[in-house]
């Protein structure tokens, strides 16, 4: 079997700690406070070098991670890019917007509801560590998946008026 494909085919492997513990594996850092979860997935190892195509190579890891948001159904996910301060920002503004959009492009051809993604690219904005260093950059090239725990109501009840 390849592995690859070994998460898709073990859909009663879907507890929360064990996520939980996958996603850890795979280098997604999942926190939580209070009623608000944010995974946080490193742009260098999930996509192509400055692009906005996801690497296949890493689709198990983000495989865990549309398990996980299949426990939040009525959840709005917002999935916002996020790059370092080297180069030219409004290419990365761009570059950055298009990675959200290939992730919620993801998401939702793995079964995410699509009215539930919401998309945004913010460039060198919000750092999460200093862009001086390597390791500093590193860090703040990232994606974060982002929803509440509390579902909200509104999303995809049907209109019945």
């Amino acid at each position: 079997i390849d592995h690859q494909y070994t998460t898709y085919f073990h859909p009663f492997q879907t507890d929360k700690q064990f996520l939980l513990n996958r996603l850890a594996e795979h280098n997604i850092q999942f926190i939580q406070y209070r009623d608000i979860m944010t995974m946080v997935i490193p742009s260098d190892q999930y996509y192509k070098f400055n692009s906005s195509a996801l690497d296949d190579r890493n689709y198990e890891g983000i495989n865990y991670a549309v398990q996980l948001l299949r426990k939040y159904p009525c959840s709005t996910i917002y999935v916002a890019a996020f790059s370092d301060n080297v180069g030219d920002q409004g290419r990365y503004y761009r570059l950055t917007h298009q990675r959200a959009e290939s992730m919620i492009t993801f998401l939702w051809a793995h079964g995410i509801y699509a009215d539930n993604l919401r998309p945004a690219g913010f460039a060198s904005m919000y750092p999460i560590a200093d862009n001086s260093t390597v390791r500093g950059s590193a860090m703040n090239r990232r994606i974060e998946l982002q929803w509440t725990t509390q579902p909200d109501e509104t999303q995809g009840m049907v209109d019945r008026h």
